[in-house]
């Protein structure tokens, strides 16, 4: 089944804040709206390294350290337990930066805290 993987999925291109994505779906499932509408609804980027954060990956919160990180397109900060938090990856670097809230992101941006 390996060797047809490529067969049953499709690849998309999508642009958001300056940066270039893949997207991978079923070839035959019907989307009720393009990848990069898909995309501008849905995507965040880490506040931290700029990776793109796509609904079910997981993120960690990290606190802001300079007014800066906020300006970045695409980015989220959220106010959380009194204090400004950047939505970061939870890749290398950024998750041992994160603090221990760590969740799930959800689509139309929410996120989902593991306990």
């Amino acid at each position: 089944m390996k060797a047809f993987k490529w067969f049953f999925e499709k690849k998309y291109r999508v642009l958001y804040a300056g940066k270039e994505n893949v997207l991978v779906c079923r070839r035959w499932k019907r989307m009720p709206e393009s990848p990069q509408e898909f995309t501008d609804r849905n995507a965040v980027i880490c506040g931290n390294c700029g990776n793109f954060i796509m609904p079910r990956d997981v993120i960690c919160l990290m606190p802001v350290e300079k007014e800066v990180d906020e300006l970045r397109p695409g980015v989220i900060v959220r106010k959380e337990q009194g204090r400004r938090m950047l939505v970061g990856c939870f890749h290398g670097e950024c998750a041992l930066k994160g603090l221990v809230v760590r969740g799930r992101l959800l689509e139309n941006r929410e996120i989902h805290f593991f306990e």
